[in-house]
């Protein structure tokens, strides 16, 4: 079996070796890319995925991948411009106005074909004649729908997008991972699943993702309703208001009616500009948290403007690795601005050079274009990542055996059945045992019970139990704050026993938390970071 691309663009190439793929062929394919009368950009960019698919001759058991790259302004296609005069004139049409960018995915093994589309919106800001003159200049337009490319020089025109920057660059990650994975398996919902398994779908309209690991869910991943205010990873360009007295922080405005909490403001006086991160979902009625410590995040690499040095993650233990990661590292942050570092995540462990260097590329112009983004009114400069975005770049270490996007997947692989166990209130634990776990205003309440076990040991093992099974519990259910957890009775000197597990278990679950210890009453607190919204919110009633 070979994989084929469809594409001599290097961009493409790129971004594919992020996701581990290396084609066997490039083939272009020639074919009239002319839209049609009336045709829409959207139904355009997919037709011409499918049109460029279907002209490159394969054997049968082999793959081809296809994509296309529309910028539209409302209903107008920009195409790659036919010489300097019209690229100058694409750039004076998007100047200060935002544009979409659709690019589509076509997969193709046998007679069988994968699609998908994706949307992303861009905004560039307003262009003067001399920064036209001097991008024309550079030839980068050449080739580039819309007459300009994210990841060249017209980046500094970039200010802000909404969606996918890889594909804004020419191939979304996400999906195209998704119909990679998908086009090896012909009868998703027939196959056992095994292993790590990822599954992409919608709920309520709202992407969704779901980890299963051995038939197991291990997390799940919703995104939120539109108007449900920033969600944690946006970030924003904002005003500081006024201190709130007594509670160490000051309120920001982050455009129309959405408002940050920022902690520890010392300094920040009304009125100051800044930027932003939201750093967990706001509570009803309460600011949004927020923190001046901004991180790019990708699959492979973190860059951190503020905090300079460039770093591996400390699960990586073999020298020599580390030694080659590093190396890559400093070569790809080169000529960053002074002051921004880097952090590669464990997954970048064994991952291609050319991989590598294009993910960390990606995070580091996209941080240099946001961080110089100063100016202006309070407003939305990059998005939240999506759910599958998310699934992306955060379940990577280690990789999953499989990926299925198919529509209705969470029916067909047990995970809407996963769900409506998460939502009850009762936790079934190993041995017989149980929880109980109900939110509250103020708090999470956990309870234990031992079940039938009636031996001597029988509350120290329900308690083990519930350490080892509470992180992953408290991430599905999206909870966090403060948790008292009233625990089945045992010894006293079992406590540490338990203190032990419960460290080691959130440590490997890699949760932000705080055990705080036991009260008076024989509980245990522990205080957790909230970093996404409960799942009761999101779930659809009825």
């Amino acid at each position: 079996m070979r994989l084929i691309l469809g594409s001599a663009s290097p961009r493409r190439k790129e971004l594919l070796a992020v996701l581990g793929l290396v084609p066997d062929a490039i083939t272009p394919p020639d074919i009239n890319e002319d839209a049609r009368k009336a045709e829409l950009p959207g139904p355009y960019c997919a037709r011409i995925a499918r049109e460029k698919l279907a002209a490159i001759p394969a054997d049968a058991g082999d793959v081809v991948l296809c994509a296309d790259t529309t910028v539209a302004l409302g209903r107008r296609i920009l195409g790659k411009p036919a010489d300097e005069t019209e690229a100058r004139a694409f750039l004076r049409a998007l100047s200060g106005r935002r544009h979409r960018v659709f690019t589509a995915v076509a997969v193709r093994r046998g007679d069988t074909v994968w699609e998908r589309l994706v949307e992303a919106r861009v905004r560039m800001k307003r262009l003067s004649q001399p920064e036209i003159d001097g991008y024309i200049a550079t030839g980068d337009w050449q080739g580039k729908a819309g007459g300009y490319s994210i990841q060249g020089p017209a980046g500094a025109f970039i200010p802000w997008i909404s969606g996918s920057h890889s594909a804004i660059v020419g191939l979304p990650l996400v999906e195209t991972a998704a119909v990679a994975a998908s086009r090896r398996h012909a009868g998703l919902g027939e196959e056992p699943m095994k292993g790590r398994v990822v599954l992409l779908d919608q709920v309520a309209g709202r992407m969704a993702a779901a980890l299963m690991v051995d038939g197991h869910l291990a997390d799940l991943l919703i995104d939120p309703a539109e108007d449900a205010g920033p969600m944690p990873g946006a970030i924003f360009r904002a005003v500081a208001d006024r201190p709130m007295k007594g509670q160490g922080g000051v309120t920001v405005t982050l455009g129309g009616e959405a408002k940050g909490f920022l902690k520890q403001a010392g300094g920040v006086s009304p009125g100051d500009r800044m930027l932003v991160q939201v750093t967990g979902p706001a509570e009803p009625g309460k600011a949004a948290p927020v923190t001046t410590r901004i991180l790019f995040k990708s699959r492979f690499a973190i860059v951190t403007p503020g905090a300079p040095g460039i770093n591996v993650s400390r699960k990586i233990k073999d020298d020599a690795e580390r030694d080659r990661l590093l190396e890559i590292a400093h070569a790809a942050m080169d000529g960053a601005p002074d002051g921004h570092g880097l952090i590669l995540r464990s997954a970048a462990e064994d991952v291609d050079e050319d991989a590598l260097d294009a993910d960390i590329a990606a995070m580091r112009d996209l941080a240099t274009a946001v961080m110089a983004d100063t100016d202006g009114a309070p407003e939305c400069l990059v998005d939240a990542p999506d759910a599958h975005h998310l699934a992306w770049r955060d379940w990577a270490d280690p990789d999953p055996d499989e990926v299925i996007d198919s529509p209705g997947c969470f029916d067909t692989h047990g995970v809407l059945d996963a769900v409506e166990e998460a939502l009850a209130p009762r936790m079934g634990l190993p041995g017989g045992a149980s929880a109980f776990v109900e939110p509250t205003r103020a708090l999470v309440a956990v309870d234990v019970n031992t079940g039938g076990d009636t031996s001597l040991a029988a509350g120290l093992k329900a308690n083990l139990a519930l350490a080892r099974a509470l992180p992953r519990i408290l991430r599905i259910k999206g909870l966090g704050g403060q948790i008292t957890l009233d625990l089945a009775p045992m010894p006293k000197k079992d406590r540490r026993v338990l203190e032990d597990a419960l460290r080691r278990a959130f440590r490997d679950d890699g949760a932000e938390v705080v055990l705080a210890g036991w009260t008076p009453l024989g509980c245990f607190e522990v205080q957790k970071k909230r970093d996404r919204p409960p799942l009761a919110s999101l779930w659809p009633r009825g």
